[in-house]
């Protein structure tokens, strides 16, 4: 009918183009009605040609009679063909993909067809659904699939020599030409890491791929493989696509962040927060400030060697933001003090913690910064309990240690050690005076500091330096550049603790880890070094061996070592 009203549309083009003038010609046009319906009609067609896979019940029923030995129709056979990786709901026999011998007779009548070429687009793409289908992510270790494979792609060219013309669908299958090789998924993740488009929902309907298709998974971890091959300004140019994929693509939105936060934490741009890339890995997995959610982040980055690097660069990038907004944002009524803001963005990448506490005023004001504030850090503010309404307060965690700043000019800076702090920082509430100034170690912001900078400190800046020295944390520039071993190169957010000598260390050590939950073997009298093996993840306590000069051991999240 296509071809029909194509050939009579060219008739009439050509009578006309004879018979009348070329200024006339004009008048007469291209004929609108007829091309539309022949565009009518071509979409008509190509939508009843998408197969629609039988119903399980009747899948399974076919199968069945296969394991009975009974009489089966072609139809029976197109519902086994579509039914190879069907599980049995009774658990007494496997899928037909894993079943030799009756895999056999499987493959011998679609040899058959294939031999015969009267293979039906129909049936070829039932066997597809088995194939994209099969649950494994290394499916290429069957060989009965490795099999079904080869007939897939012998098949297809079956399929189309029947065909008088070219097809659309076929022109995906020729686009995407590795999908019945043991490189499928090869083709869509080039396409992907260089931001061009994929039509994922042609390939879901031209050969039947599901969204939990292995051929989707391989395709993003190849994606992942070629992403950490990218130069910094090749991953800087990728990385908003690269983004848009993963909220296009939910199944493998972890793939995506995990292989994203990987290469920029190996970027020589670490130090500088990406807004987009943050949002949607704080959405998918919480802060890792958080301890309810550290162990999501370990599992979601994988690598034991990197996972704690990557939560430290986004927990720095929150410490920075937190410390801005506090300081500019929450100021009250008077200007933003920058002496403080400046002081504490130094130490904003050894922050492993950080919490924003809002009184009643931030809580309740409806201009559009705050709203966007406060929906933006939804799960990760306080509420600030007794002083006034202007009061907010920030706590930071540096080393092992807390500390306390107050949004309003005049208060002083209140200290906490981690582990014996009175008060849960992670609280949805904290009261101003009953918590967070209930210690009594304290320093007040005098003499003013004016004309500082990184080298060259003045006023209260010079004694806040000495008592942060005395607790082991030193200030650590922000603009070291990552190499391509980042690994080997990567400094803690808690600086080592120098003492004074190996005997006031030793003590320390074993001060410690007298009140540790841990497997100690100590093996320095016999040159080689004491091992800790924590019984769990403990932050604090990782943040002390880490204070005391312990290193972690490669490829064991809980086992630390020092000479």
């Amino acid at each position: 009918m296509i071809s029909a009203l194509s050939q009579l549309s060219a008739d009439i083009a050509a009578t006309v183009k004879r018979h009348v003038s070329t200024s006339d010609n004009k008048i007469f046009g291209d004929f609108p009605k007829l091309k539309a319906a022949e565009q009518y009609l071509a979409a008509k067609m190509e939508k009843s040609e998408r197969t629609i896979v039988p119903p399980l019940d009747k899948r399974l029923r076919a199968i069945a009679a296969l394991r009975q030995l009974k009489a089966l129709t072609r139809y029976d056979w197109q519902l086994i063909f579509a039914g190879l990786s069907d599980k049995d709901p009774d658990a007494a026999f496997p899928i037909l993909l894993e079943d030799d011998t009756l895999y056999s007779r499987v493959e011998q009548e679609i040899q058959q067809r294939i031999d015969r070429k009267n293979l039906k687009r129909r049936e070829w793409k039932f066997l597809c659904s088995s194939y994209f289908g099969y649950h494994s992510k290394k499916p290429g270790e069957n060989n009965n699939w490795c099999s079904l494979r080869d007939l897939l792609r012998i098949g297809y060219g079956v399929v189309k020599s029947q065909a008088r013309k070219e097809k659309s669908w076929m022109k995906i299958i020729d686009h995407y030409g590795d999908l019945f090789t043991p490189e499928a998924g090869s083709l869509i993740a080039d396409k992907m890491i260089l931001g061009k488009f994929v039509d994922f929902s042609a390939l879901e309907n031209v050969v039947q791929v599901p969204d939990n298709s292995w051929l989707w998974y391989r395709a993003f971890v190849v994606l992942l493989s070629k992403v950490l091959e990218l130069d910094d300004e090749e991953f800087k140019l990728r990385l908003p696509h690269l983004l848009e994929l993963a909220r296009q693509r939910e199944r493998y939105k972890n793939i995506i962040l995990r292989a994203c936060l990987t290469q920029y934490y190996r970027s020589s741009y670490r130090n500088i927060p990406h807004p987009e890339l943050k949002q949607m890995a704080l959405d998918s997995w919480g802060s890792p400030q958080l301890r309810s959610k550290q162990n999501l982040w370990l599992n979601h980055l994988k690598d034991p060697n990197t996972s704690e690097k990557i939560c430290g660069m986004v927990r720095s990038w929150l410490a920075k933001e937190d410390l801005t907004h506090f300081f500019q944002l929450l100021k009250g009524n008077g200007d933003v003090d920058q002496a403080r803001l400046f002081y504490w963005l130094r130490f904003a990448n050894q922050m492993g913690f950080t919490r924003i506490v809002m009184g009643q005023d931030a809580r309740n004001d409806m201009h559009s910064d705050f709203v966007a504030f406060r929906q933006k850090n939804k799960g990760r503010l306080s509420h600030l309990l007794g002083g006034a309404s202007a009061d907010n307060a920030v706590i930071m965690q540096v080393g092992d240690y807390l500390f306390v700043e107050f949004s309003r000019t005049g208060n002083a800076l209140y200290v906490y050690k981690s582990s014996e702090t009175p008060f849960d920082p992670e609280k949805n509430e904290l009261h101003l005076n009953d918590e967070l100034k209930c210690g009594g170690l304290k320093f007040r912001h005098a003499p003013t500091a004016v004309g500082y900078s990184d080298k060259h400190l003045t006023g209260w800046m010079v004694a806040y330096e000495d008592m942060l020295r005395q607790r082991g944390i030193k200030y650590i520039p922000t603009d070291m550049q990552a190499t391509s071993h980042p690994a080997q190169n990567f400094k803690y957010s808690s600086a080592p603790t120098q003492k004074n000598s190996k005997t006031e260390r030793e003590q320390d050590i074993q001060q410690f880890l007298r009140g540790l939950k841990a497997s100690i073997s100590d093996k320095r009298a016999l040159g080689g070094a004491l091992h800790v093996r924590l019984s769990e993840r403990d932050p604090k306590a990782i943040a002390k061996l880490t204070q005391l000069g312990f290193k972690p051991k490669h490829g064991d999240p809980l086992v630390f070592w020092s000479n």
